[in-house]
């Protein structure tokens, strides 16, 4: 899954391994063949959507809209009082698909050290300097974004 492959597949063992009592994995499929996952974590009474990914070729019937939907019937039916759909910057795609599901949109606050820097740095996907890095990586080759991944994912978050 293209947005998951980033990762690397060691990161998703070591959750699976750390919180294999407080964690599940919802997918959804087409003809039986998995399209889209959504991996969940949960603490308490809340269900955390920690990662999602789908593949590229099936974004046209909105896969990831049925791990959603399967999510809320999941939470509900095991008696959890709320999803937390994780951050996204304001107006991203990821905001606007989560806001379309009627979340409670509760902003974020972050502090910076700006060490020798004159501005907080704009990361936000709109911004034109991220913007060839986010287009070239969904271009990549499966197999070398695999690669990439778990080296280059260390310096973004």
């Amino acid at each position: 899954m293209p947005i998951l492959s980033s990762y690397g597949i060691n990161f998703f063992e070591n959750i699976r391994d750390e919180f294999w009592n407080s964690f599940n994995v919802v997918v959804a499929k087409k003809e039986g063949k998995i399209v889209a996952a959504s991996l969940l974590i949960f603490f308490k009474k809340t269900i955390e959507i920690s990662w999602e990914g789908w593949l590229r070729e099936y974004a046209n019937i909105s896969p990831i809209d049925a791990t959603t939907w399967g999510i809320i019937r999941y939470g509900y039916e095991k008696g959890f009082l709320s999803i937390d759909h994780g951050r996204s910057a304001k107006d991203s795609g990821t905001y606007l698909f989560k806001k379309g599901w009627g979340t409670e949109i509760k902003p974020l606050y972050y502090q910076y050290y700006l060490n020798r820097a004159k501005e907080v740095p704009r990361i936000h996907p709109t911004n034109p300097r991220y913007r060839l890095y986010i287009n070239t990586w969904k271009r990549l080759p499966l197999w070398l974004a695999r690669r990439l991944g778990p080296k280059i994912i260390r310096y973004i978050h």
